[in-house]
């Protein structure tokens, strides 16, 4: 179980030492070098956790476990979002020359960044881009997370993306809810008039393009299997007698909404009523 404890602590671990003409990243003396560890880090995870899951005989503690591996992964990705939220406010107030190097020392430690600072002169600060190194490490910390999350995934028997998976390699936007939840807000975006009705032929393109744009990878593991359901077979839902859209593998037992109070889209109001 070390494995599993060290790996997830380094994921959160910003650690630089400047002094007598050496910076150090968390003890390696380039960003690079460091990822490396992590490497190796990530493999000795794999090692304890599959031992690990070897010794629960009983499929509902093992699956139960992977859940609580889940949840500690979602906390230390909001850690990092956060972390991350405050360096971008830092690399523009040095950007702009508000603020010299010095000055936001402070405020890097309220991320939980350890500094040695100490012999260190105000020269070493400047050229030295603490920053940078950071911002790699929580990038390198993401794809870790990325892997683990995949490997829960296939544990779990999760459909890969919930039977959507996008190729596109670019930014996503974090979404911080469920696929239901996403689902949800594309039907009720829909259902107010904010959006136009995506056509059921169009419904598989559609969802493409949503998955390209949303990373809902990191979400919390649901406690039920509907929650796996094809993201597309929810938006198609079914045609009531009246016409009107009924979206029974959404709005199931037990799920609560959480969209349903988006306001009409007034323009369309007012002009159906002109």
């Amino acid at each position: 179980m070390s494995g599993i404890k060290n790996f997830l602590y380094e994921l959160q671990r910003f650690d630089i030492n400047i002094s007598k003409n050496v910076v150090t990243y968390n003890g390696y003396l380039s960003p690079k070098l460091y990822a490396v560890w992590l490497q190796k880090l990530y493999l000795q995870f794999n090692t304890d956790l599959y031992a690990h899951l070897k010794g629960i005989p009983i499929d509902k503690e093992r699956v139960n476990f992977l859940k609580e591996l889940q949840l500690q992964l979602t906390e230390i990705d909001e850690f990092l979002l956060q972390t991350r939220d405050l360096l971008a406010q830092l690399q523009s107030l040095l950007s702009n020359k508000i603020a010299e190097y010095r000055t936001v020392l402070p405020q890097l430690k309220k991320m939980n960044v350890h500094i040695d600072v100490e012999g260190a002169t105000v020269k070493q600060l400047e050229e030295i881009d603490l920053l940078v190194f950071i911002d790699g490490q929580i990038s390198y910390s993401y794809d870790a997370i990325s892997l683990v999350y995949n490997m829960i995934t296939l544990e779990l028997d999760i459909p890969s993306f919930y039977g959507n998976e996008s190729k596109v390699q670019t930014y996503k936007l974090r979404w911080k809810g469920s696929l239901r939840h996403l689902t949800e807000l594309f039907v009720e975006l829909q259902r107010k008039g904010w959006i136009a009705t995506i056509e059921d032929n169009q419904m598989d393109a559609a969802v493409h393009n949503i998955a390209s744009l949303f990373d809902i990878r990191r979400t919390r593991i649901p406690e039920d299997k509907e929650e796996y359901t094809s993201m597309a077979d929810i938006l198609k839902g079914a045609l009531k007698n009246t016409g009107e859209r009924h979206y029974q593998l959404l709005y199931g037992k037990g799920y609560q909404p959480v969209f349903d109070g988006m306001k009409n889209n007034k323009s369309i109001e007012k002009s159906s009523g002109s």
